[in-house]
């Protein structure tokens, strides 16, 4: 492994053949809309800024995507013998350590560090791709979010190391006393289902206008690190379950995993823009532990049966539990 800080100018880190030369800085519209410009032996990556920059370069077998990562591309790389490899932006770096020889080639960017993975190629070298682009991303979620549920009114980003998320609120009618906050982001890792098929969500929470909005803050960007870190997707009918009360003052222990009938139909799935698995939105209603029981006894339909019947008041963080062990 190779660590160094580099000189961040003209939004972009280039790495290179010193022999080469620095390559061109003049990016065609495609180069700028994905965000890099290849060609063998060098490749340029845009970074956001231009600021001082920690970068780590390593060759690495076993690669797994970071998913702290914002920026994740993939490009082939070939080494040639003899090659001095620096990194070039304003100024450059000492020779790289790579050995000769043909990678795929993973470049990452967390938001303040960049790294440069290099995975010795053992079949044939992959088409130059974005594998993930938190940026459009975040985009393409925000004017979904923002069709249904008008205006972001507030906006939160955790930059706790290895698990970065964004935060949402929008005030619904105002009439109704309704807040929503949604997470903007997690919906870009994979989560497995039981069929072995992948699914992606979003997680929505909603309250009263008055609720604790920190308190609830908190919960979400907790709950939204633990369901990107299982790996396991939820289906509607789960329950997140907890041992304490998720929100201070309350008596509510769990999470409720259904579909968000408060918008229309259109808001309950996005289409990706590459055509992968839909971006399924998971309503999180907040459950007391006598509900947990009721679900575990009767099941996701007996509960909801429920909920239609007693029609409760679900943004109210102190509403009368519904429901018991042995019956309603």
């Amino acid at each position: 492994m190779f660590e160094g800080r580099i000189r961040i100018a003209g939004h972009q880190i280039s790495l290179f053949d010193s022999r080469s030369g620095l390559p061109s800085q003049d990016w065609n519209a495609t180069q700028r809309k994905q965000g890099f410009a290849w060609q063998p032996g060098s490749v340029s990556f845009h970074l956001p800024e231009n600021a001082e920059m920690a970068f780590v370069m390593e060759v690495d077998k076993s690669y797994r995507p970071d998913p702290a990562a914002r920026t994740i591309i993939a490009v082939p790389f070939k080494v040639e013998g003899g090659a001095t490899l620096v990194l070039g932006s304003h100024g450059s770096t000492p020779a790289l350590p790579v050995p000769p020889g043909n990678y795929n080639l993973y470049f990452e960017y967390d938001g303040s560090m960049v790294t440069f993975i290099f995975v010795p190629a053992t079949s044939t070298l992959p088409t130059p791709e974005v594998i993930r682009d938190a940026d459009a991303f975040e985009a393409r979620m925000l004017d979904h979010y923002t069709r249904y549920l008008g205006p972001v009114a507030q906006d939160w980003r955790d930059r706790t190391p290895g698990w970065p998320m964004r935060l949402v609120a929008f005030d619904g009618t105002p009439a109704r006393n309704e807040r929503f906050f949604a997470t903007c982001g997690l919906g870009q890792h994979d989560a497995r289902m039981p069929d072995g098929c992948n699914l992606h969500c979003e997680l929505i929470f909603a309250t009263h206008q008055d609720a604790p909005m920190d308190d609830v803050v908190r919960m979400m960007l907790g709950v939204s690190e633990l369901v990107g870190r299982s790996k396991d997707a939820l289906l509607a009918g789960d329950v997140i379950k907890f041992t304490a009360p998720i929100l201070p003052g309350t008596q509510l222990t769990g999470l409720y995993c259904t579909m968000p009938v408060f918008c229309p139909p259109g808001f309950a799935s996005l289409e990706p823009a590459d055509g992968g698995a839909p971006i399924v939105m998971i309503w999180l209603i907040p459950v007391y532990e006598c509900e947990k029981a009721y679900i575990k006894t009767h099941g996701r339909r007996r509960f909801e049966e429920e909920l239609d019947r007693l029609d409760p008041d679900l943004l109210d963080l102190h509403r009368q539990p519904i429901g018991s062990v042995s019956g309603t």
